[in-house]
C-alpha cells in the first residue's frame, strides 16, 4: 500500500518488478486503477527475502521506472529445526521451584522469536502447549504449577519469525527435578550403649531407618 503523488493526469496504474531493478518505464508487470493505492497477491515463489520495486504511472500512461521505490517481502514457510544443548539448572533435586532454562536455537530464515513449553506430556502438534515470547536462547524462572512434587519432564521447541513453530516430534524434553515436602521422621530409632553411662568420655552411636523420600536422605540434623 502507498499514498499517491499529486499529479496534472492523476495516477492510472502501477508498475513493479520483482528481484531486479527495472532497466525501462515498463520492464515489470502493470496494475490499471484510477487512482491505486495497493497490489494485492504478489507471489515470491521461493524463501527468503525479495525486493520489489514499485513505479507509478499516471492517467495517459506516463511512467518513470528511475522513480521505482524498493519494499522487501519477507517469506518463510520452513519450520524451524529442534533446539540444541538444552540444559536446566538446577540439574539435580531441589526444594525450590524456579528452574532456568537454556539451549542453542537452529539457523533459520526469519530468525527465533521465542519457544513454546508442555509440561508432563510430549507434543501432539506444532501449535501446542504454551508460547514464550523472546525465549530465544533460554528462559528464566519457570515454575512447576502447583508446587508439584516430583520428576517433569517439560518439551521446548522453537518459534521462528513468521510464526512457525517447530515440528512436534522435534521436541526436546528435559526432566525437572522438585522436592519442597520434608522427609518423614526417622524410623526404628535406637542408640548404643544403652543405659547409665559412668565414663567422662562416653559416647553413643544412633541408628535408625530412612523413611521413603523422593529425593532421598543426605543427611541427618540433631540437638542435644
Amino acid at each position: 500500500t502507498w499514498t499517491n503523488p499529486s499529479d496534472v493526469n492523476g495516477i492510472g496504474g502501477v508498475w513493479y518488478k520483482l528481484d531486479a531493478a527495472p532497466v525501462s518505464p515498463v520492464d515489470g508487470d502493470f496494475e490499471a486503477g484510477a487512482d491505486i493505492t495497493a497490489i494485492s497477491g504478489i507471489p515470491v515463489g521461493t524463501d527468503g527475502e525479495h525486493s520489489l520495486w514499485i513505479w507509478l504511472a499516471d492517467g495517459v500512461g506516463n511512467a518513470d521506472h528511475g522513480s521505482a521505490v524498493p519494499v522487501v517481502l519477507r517469506y518463510d514457510t520452513q519450520r524451524p529445526g529442534p533446539l540444541a544443548d538444552l540444559t536446566v539448572s538446577p540439574t539435580d533435586w531441589t526444594n525450590t521451584n524456579n528452574f532456568d532454562l537454556s539451549w542453542t536455537t537452529p539457523a533459520d530464515v526469519s530468525g527465533i522469536s521465542g519457544a513454546r513449553h508442555q509440561l508432563d506430556d510430549p507434543p501432539a502438534a506444532p501449535d501446542d502447549g504454551e508460547f514464550w515470547p523472546d525465549a530465544i536462547d533460554g528462559y528464566d524462572g519457570y515454575v512447576v504449577p502447583g508446587n508439584e512434587d516430583g520428576e517433569h519432564q517439560v518439551w521446548v521447541w522453537p518459534v521462528d519469525g513468521a510464526g512457525n513453530s517447530a515440528a512436534a516430534e522435534d521436541a526436546n524434553p528435559i526432566t525437572l527435578r522438585l522436592d519442597m515436602t520434608p522427609p518423614e521422621p526417622p524410623l526404628s530409632l535406637s542408640f548404643t550403649p544403652g543405659g547409665w553411662q559412668t565414663a567422662i568420655a562416653a559416647s553413643f552411636t544412633m541408628t535408625w531407618e530412612n523413611p521413603a523420600d523422593l529425593s532421598g536422605i543426605v543427611g541427618a540434623c540433631y540437638q542435644l
